[in-house]
């Protein structure tokens, strides 16, 4: 009896503890910096990972937001650039691990006037 008492216990302990700390990880702001910029398309290329994104609990067509000195932009995480309409933002880990920031048929660089070392804040929304 006093083992059934302290398994139920124990799932009530772990659900709000899972549920407190899904809520502190919305608030959670992760700092970066770019690591460099495509010349040709000007995609920003960060040193976030998937850990990152891991730790902020997003998942494939989630929003996130990139914060600069000067801008904050809503950003939808996907596979490839074609995940989003032309014009869109777009982030996604590229071949080498790190989260890619694009914009579809346009140039991130010029639109968050940024440059190679640029700090950023990786977050999740607050809707």
């Amino acid at each position: 009896m006093a083992v059934k008492r302290g398994c139920r216990l124990a799932l009530i302990l772990g659900c709000f503890f899972t549920g407190f700390f899904a809520q502190a990880d919305q608030n959670l702001t992760i700092t970066g910096h770019i690591r460099n910029i495509a010349p040709e398309y000007g995609n920003l290329n960060t040193s976030f990972t998937q850990a990152d994104l891991d730790q902020l609990g997003l998942v494939s067509m989630d929003q996130f937001l990139i914060q600069t000195d000067n801008r904050q932009i809503r950003i939808t995480l996907g596979q490839q650039y074609a995940d989003v309409p032309r014009g869109q933002w777009i982030g996604f880990i590229d071949w080498e691990g790190f989260l890619r920031i694009a914009i579809h048929y346009g140039n991130a660089a010029e639109q968050l006037t940024v440059h190679q070392n640029s700090q950023l804040q990786l977050s999740r929304p607050i809707d």
